[in-house]
C-alpha cells in the first residue's frame, strides 16, 4: 500500500467521521485537526518525490534548480519564481512542496467558511460542513491537480478563495487574490467576467457579458499575436470530446438543482443567492465558449476548474435540504468519490 493511497484513506476517514459526528472532538478549535491532518497528509505524500514517476511534479521539481529566461516563466511569474525562491531558502523540492500545499489547504479552508457565513449562514451550521472541508481533497479535480496539474489546482483553489470573498464584499481581497492566481496559471483570466459579475455593480455587470461576448476575440489576439509574452498555443480550433459533453450535463444538472433548492427552500428571497444561481449560469456560458471553440484538452482543464468552484456551492445546496442528518452526508462523500473509482482511478498510486 502506498503512501499516497494512506494519505487519501485519512482524509476518506475524517471526512467520514465529521459526517456522521460533526462535533467531534468539540472542546478542540477544528481548524486545529483540519491543518494537523493535512500537515501529516503533506508530509506523506511529498515523502514520495522521486520515489512515485509525475511528470508534472518532476518537472517542476527539476525547474526550481534551472534559471528561468523564458517568456512562458515570466507570464506566470508567481508561481515559477516563487518556488525557485522557495527552494533557494529551504533547500529541499520537497519542503517547497509542503509550503505549497499548506497555502492551498489555507485557501480551501477560508474559501468555504467564506461561502458558508455569506451565502448559507441562516441554513447551514458551520459544524455542519466541517466534513466538507476533508471532502473537497477527494473529489477528483483536486485529487488530480494535486498529482497531475498542480499548478492549475494551486490557481483554482485561489480562484475560488477570491470568488468567495469578492461576493462576501471584500472586492480588495478577491480582486488581489485573483491577480495572483492569473500569474501562477494564466487560463485562470477566464473567470475575469465572473468576478465582474459578482460585484454587484450595474457597469460591472455589463462589463462581464461584454467580456463574455469578446472571449472568441480575445482568444484569436492571444493565439495569433507574435509577442512571445502574449502568445499560447494551447488553443486549437476542433471541438470538445465526449467527456466535456457530459461535463456539461453535469453543469447543467448543478444549475437545475441549485434552482429547484431555491425555489422550494429559500423562495429565491435573497440577493446573493440569485447572484449565486447567475454566476454558475455564467461559468457554464463560459464553458460552452470553450466546448465549441477550443480543444478538448483545454476545455477538459477548464472544466476542473469549474468542478473545483461549483462543488461546495452545490454541497452546501444539498446539505440545506438535509439538515442534521447524517446519512445523506455520508451519501455525498461516497458519491462525490465515485469519479475516482470509473474514469481517474490512475490517479492515486496504490
Amino acid at each position: 500500500m502506498s503512501k499516497q493511497f494512506v494519505a487519501y484513506l485519512i482524509v476518506y476517514f475524517f471526512a467520514v467521521l465529521y459526517a456522521y459526528k460533526p462535533n467531534f472532538l468539540k472542546n478542540i478549535n477544528f481548524s486545529y485537526v483540519y491543518f494537523f491532518v493535512f500537515l501529516f497528509v503533506s508530509i506523506l505524500v511529498r515523502s514520495t518525490i522521486g520515489e512515485i514517476p509525475s511528470q508534472d511534479i518532476d518537472k517542476y521539481s527539476f525547474l526550481m534548480t534551472q534559471e528561468l529566461d523564458l517568456p512562458n516563466f515570466n507570464k506566470e511569474f508567481v508561481y515559477w519564481y516563487g518556488s525557485k525562491y522557495l527552494y533557494m531558502a529551504l533547500g529541499e523540492q520537497y519542503l517547497v512542496f509542503i509550503f505549497m500545499d499548506l497555502a492551498i489547504f489555507t485557501f480551501v479552508f477560508m474559501a468555504l467558511n467564506s461561502i458558508r457565513d455569506y451565502s448559507f449562514r441562516n441554513y447551514i451550521q458551520k459544524e455542519e460542513i466541517r466534513f466538507l472541508f476533508f471532502l473537497v481533497f477527494l473529489f477528483f479535480p483536486f485529487v488530480q491537480g494535486y498529482n497531475v496539474i498542480y499548478r492549475q489546482l494551486l490557481a483554482s483553489v485561489i480562484v475560488l478563495f477570491s470568488i468567495s470573498t469578492f461576493a462576501s464584499g471584500y472586492r480588495f481581497k478577491g480582486s488581489l487574490a485573483f491577480f495572483v492566481a492569473f500569474f501562477i496559471h494564466n487560463p485562470s483570466g477566464v473567470f475575469l467576467p465572473l468576478l465582474f459579475f459578482l460585484s454587484g455593480k450595474r457597469y460591472l455587470k455589463i462589463l462581464a457579458l461584454f467580456s463574455l461576448i469578446s472571449l472568441p476575440f480575445i482568444f484569436n489576439f492571444v493565439t495569433s499575436s507574435d509577442n512571445p509574452y502574449i502568445y499560447r498555443s494551447l488553443i486549437t480550433t476542433f471541438s470538445g470530446s465526449t467527456i466535456n459533453y457530459f461535463y456539461l450535463i453535469s453543469f447543467i444538472a448543478f444549475l437545475i438543482f441549485a434552482t429547484l433548492v431555491e425555489l422550494n427552500l429559500f423562495n429565491f428571497s435573497r440577493s446573493d443567492i440569485n447572484n449565486n444561481i447567475q454566476g454558475i449560469f455564467l461559468m457554464i456560458c463560459i464553458y460552452l465558449f470553450f466546448i465549441f471553440y477550443t480543444s478538448s484538452g483545454l476545455s477538459e482543464r477548464i472544466a476542473y476548474y469549474l468542478f473545483l468552484v461549483f462543488f461546495p456551492y452545490i454541497t452546501m445546496y444539498f446539505l440545506s435540504c438535509f439538515r442534521f442528518m447524517p446519512y445523506p452526508r455520508i451519501f455525498l462523500i461516497h458519491l462525490a468519490i465515485l469519479p475516482l473509482f470509473i474514469s481517474h482511478n490512475s490517479t492515486i498510486s496504490l
